[in-house]
């Protein structure tokens, strides 16, 4: 009969993108790395400055694995709380330690907590980077301890449609106890995984 679905049929592709903020991290970056590998996929890493001077070696690891890395700010601070010039140093001086330390330029800035600023986009300009917008973000909310392995993997999953972006933070480690777990999740729903950049290519302009 027409215009009834056979249960076998394929689900229908839904294009995401995996973000995984303030890294890099001694703890966990090489336990997703592997994930990454085995399961064949890249995913994107948002580095804060100072943690990049401290481990240029993980972030230089995650480069060569294929990954993108993106400008997360110097120090994670927020952007409404900053003057002009604060502000113009978060951006520019997080672009300087991954250029200089990794040999790596980013083409994304990643706002901090998710926080909009008029500013931001101006200043970024100025490093020619821009800032990276989702289509629809989806949070895993594993920044807040109050939610468990299971709660981060539920919030993942759920709600995903074509151009998601789904906000995971690399030094959770229950993140990274659940991401395999939430990769099968998000295979099983037709997911096909890209970088930031690569979204942006896909995504209609």
């Amino acid at each position: 009969m027409t215009g009834i679905c056979s249960v076998n049929a394929e689900p229908i592709q839904k294009h995401i993108a995996l973000v995984f903020d303030d890294g890099p991290t001694t703890e966990n970056a090489q336990k997703l790395l592997e994930i990454f590998k085995r399961e064949h996929i890249h995913v994107t890493f948002s580095y804060i400055g100072t943690n990049v001077e401290q481990h240029p070696d993980i972030a230089k690891a995650v480069v060569a694995a294929g990954h993108e890395i993106t400008n997360h700010s110097y120090a994670h601070l927020h952007p409404k709380d900053l003057n002009d010039t604060s502000l113009e140093h978060e951006v520019i001086n997080c672009q300087k330690s991954i250029i200089e330390k990794v040999g790596y330029t980013p083409k994304w800035y990643w706002l901090p907590f998710v926080e909009s600023d008029p500013r931001i986009a101006a200043i970024a300009a100025r490093v020619n980077i821009k800032v990276y917008m989702p289509k629809n973000l989806v949070v895993s909310k594993d920044y807040d301890t109050n939610f468990n392995a299971e709660q981060i993997r539920q919030n993942a999953t759920r709600n995903i449609t074509d151009g998601t972006t789904i906000l995971f933070h690399e030094w959770r480690n229950e993140t990274v106890q659940e991401i395999p777990a939430i990769i099968a999740e998000l295979k099983r729903q037709g997911c096909v995984f890209l970088t930031f950049s690569e979204m942006a290519e896909y995504l209609p302009r």
